[in-house]
């Protein structure tokens, strides 16, 4: 996803202290090895017939647990720059693997061809079988455009409505600053937040069809600290979680589930959904991915699941204090989110939109994301990795270890060494 730079903020969080030099080395290898991996992603919930837009990545398993897209990995074979490379979605065309790609999904055989080429010639193809059902159609409203009312920064967030599906013809600001569109369907658009977003209130306005459609959405965040960065076998040191973006309040959260956005069935045990009776909330998630290096306290199944609400946040923002003890030295990782279960809003129809400012998609190539440590169990997003000390300040790095296995990726864990 993107890397988040001036805030100085790490939206789903982790910790790291690693040596600089072991990074540098291990950062590139990892990267010779994984260059020439990209992925196509499209909306799941493409139906033969629609006309639908996908995109390529770089980094494709950090955006395998999102429902509502389909990631289709592609080994190009040799370290390539997406300029490089051309699309071919079954429609015999060829379109810049740098920029949105746009084509009407067969009618027959329920399959879209996918082929990468270079300098005209295909040095990949594959078949990407069209899912049965789809997870974001039944939640479009008739006529409308909806989104959800808090969005947790650093994760892929959907706008459902009656798109056109074709991602050159929509735009996608917030707070001003232009989102990536990453896939649209005739029922939604899948879009990255941009790199400068902070945590707060923040306007998001749509122009899709000559119509322009704003909302209001709380960006909310998590930010993980730690007293020690470095700990010898048997040591401890407390953290902190500090959760920042909600308004604090009395009031009530309309309950939703984001089904199309978070893996929920993938979650810790105490990840739940609300029913539509009971109000809405978020649920912060911290994981301990290195059980065997050190002990969470309080981590039931390697997990702290904390339901919260608008009240807890009347300071402002909500902190959870915890507290790890070291078994063994080595590298560990935590890893923490924030999900929204908060139901969709309406957005406030601004009127028709000028065709000249109907802008595009821009069509440049995107910086790759930080490589990854190994996950376990989960796949989560993060943009880079840092290194943070007590008092706050952050230094950023691009790795915390060598990755083994190409797609055991862990994308949000930072990790801390213990000696």
């Amino acid at each position: 996803m993107s890397a988040h730079g001036g805030a100085g903020w790490v939206w789903v969080a982790m910790l790291t202290a690693c040596a600089f030099a072991m990074l540098a080395g291990a950062f590139d290898a990892v990267a010779a090895r994984r260059a020439h991996l990209i992925g196509v992603v499209l909306p799941r919930d493409a139906r033969p017939g629609d006309r639908i837009s996908a995109s390529v990545v770089t980094d494709p398993a950090a955006y395998q647990d999102v429902p509502g897209l389909r990631v289709v990995p592609i080994d190009t074979g040799a370290s390539l720059a997406l300029s490089e490379l051309q699309i071919n979605l079954g429609d015999g065309g060829q379109q810049p693997a740098s920029g949105p790609l746009v084509v009407v999904v067969p009618r027959e055989g329920g399959k879209i061809p996918v082929s990468v080429l270079k300098a005209g010639r295909t040095i990949v193809e594959k078949q990407v079988t069209l899912a049965s059902g789809g997870v974001a159609s039944s939640r479009a409203s008739h006529g409308e455009f909806t989104m959800p009312s808090v969005c947790a920064i650093d994760r892929v967030q959907a706008i459902h409505g009656p798109f056109g599906g074709d991602s050159t013809q929509t735009s996608i600001e917030v707070a001003r600053s232009r989102a990536r569109v990453l896939a649209e369907s005739p029922y939604a658009a899948y879009f990255e937040l941009p790199d400068d977003i902070s945590p707060g209130t923040r306007q998001v306005k749509l122009r899709e069809a000559g119509k322009a459609v704003s909302f209001e959405a709380q960006m909310v965040g998590v930010q993980l600290a730690a007293d020690k960065l470095t700990l010898h076998a048997g040591e401890d040191t407390d953290f902190t979680a500090r959760v920042s973006g909600l308004k604090s309040g009395p009031g009530r959260l309309r309950a939703g589930n984001g089904s199309d956005l978070y893996d929920v069935a993938g979650a810790p045990a105490g990840v739940v959904a609300p029913a539509a009776d009971e109000q809405g909330k978020l649920v912060l998630e911290i994981q301990n991915l290195s059980p065997e290096i050190v002990t969470m306290t309080g981590a039931a199944g390697g997990a702290v699941v904390k339901d919260l609400y608008p009240q807890d946040f009347s300071v402002g923002s909500y902190v959870y204090h915890g507290h790890l003890h070291a078994d063994q030295a080595g590298i560990f990782n935590l890893s923490a989110e924030v999900i929204p279960f908060v139901a969709d809003q309406v957005g406030k129809n601004e009127g028709p939109v000028l065709a000249e400012n109907n802008r595009e998609t821009p069509k440049s190539e995107r910086t790759p994301h930080a490589e990854r440590s190994p996950k376990a169990k989960r796949d989560y997003r993060i943009s880079r990795r840092e290194v943070s000390d007590a008092a706050g300040s952050h230094r950023y790095c691009g790795l915390c270890s060598a990755v083994t296995d190409e797609w055991q990726l862990d994308s949000n864990s930072r990790s801390t060494s213990a000696k």
